[in-house]
């Protein structure tokens, strides 16, 4: 049987910042939606667009607001948002490593794997060198070493100090 271990990221600190652009997101669209009844029909456009707006925000904070996460055991490697995870098996992992122009771990598929699909902030697809960006070691709540020791642990020949692909 295998131990899984989960590294958490800190929390997000744009709490504020979110709670204030859907406050002025609803007030637009409460406005917007206002107007277009009593006086200009045009204006329910920029009311329904400023309350979509409001929940796409909303939905956003919700989902970073906690962080994400990093699991790794002998199956193979999560990253994800509360429900929203990304599943990595080892068997569609060519390499795995430290990328030092971003300072993240990042993953090159197999080519036959492929881009899965997936919501920022985790993981984040890299075309133009065919790697995943899974996290930033150092937005971790532990040490940078302790990620590192256990993915070169898990990833075996597949682990490289430094992924530096073209």
């Amino acid at each position: 049987m295998s131990e899984t271990i989960v590294f958490h990221s800190r929390n997000a600190k744009t709490l504020p910042l979110g709670l204030a652009a859907v406050l002025f997101s609803l007030a637009v669209g409460a406005g917007g939606i206002y107007a277009g009844l009593t006086t200009s029909p045009g204006m329910l456009v920029l009311g329904s667009v400023g309350l979509l707006a409001a929940v796409g925000i909303g939905r956003g904070i919700l989902q970073v607001k906690d962080g994400y996460r990093l699991t790794v055991d002998s199956q193979g490697l999560g990253v994800g948002v509360r429900d929203s995870v990304v599943e990595i098996p080892w068997s569609a992992v060519e390499q795995i490593g430290f990328d030092p122009a971003r300072h993240t771990i990042a993953v090159a598929p197999r080519a036959e794997y492929g881009q899965p699909r997936t919501r920022k902030p985790a993981p984040v697809w890299e075309a133009r060198r065919g790697l995943f960006h899974l996290c930033r070691v150092d937005a971790m709540t532990v040490e940078p070493k302790q990620i590192l020791d256990v993915l070169r642990r898990y990833g075996g020949d597949r682990w490289h100090e430094r992924l530096t692909t073209p």
